[in-house]
């Protein structure tokens, strides 16, 4: 009998939050006053990877983890792209759909 298990959704959703917050978590003093914070996209698609890795790691190669790492961090990107213009609720989508009726 194996005592390991697949995670649950949720297993896996909270142990992906955690490593998300993680480096949210460090104490103030863990950064010296003279370096800056990492880039928050990079942290983000680190966690990501490593959480690929936890779940993955015995199967996935070194290169495509850093591929992985790579796709993760260019969708981060276009997601904070993405959020920059500011809409309004009455803003029309870039295209309109008009239906022929018979």
């Amino acid at each position: 009998m194996s005592t390991s298990h697949d995670p649950t959704r949720r297993e896996f959703t909270r142990n992906l939050a955690i490593l998300v917050a993680a480096p949210l978590l460090a104490p103030s003093g863990a950064i010296a006053a003279d370096e800056k914070p990492a880039d928050p996209v990079a942290a983000t698609a680190d966690a990501l990877t490593e959480a690929a890795r936890a779940r993955f790691g015995n199967i996935l190669p070194e290169e495509h983890l850093n591929k992985i790492r790579e796709s993760i961090r260019g969708k981060v990107l276009s997601g904070q792209f993405m959020k920059k213009p500011k809409l309004q609720n009455g803003d029309e989508p870039a295209f309109s759909f008009r239906a022929d009726l018979p």
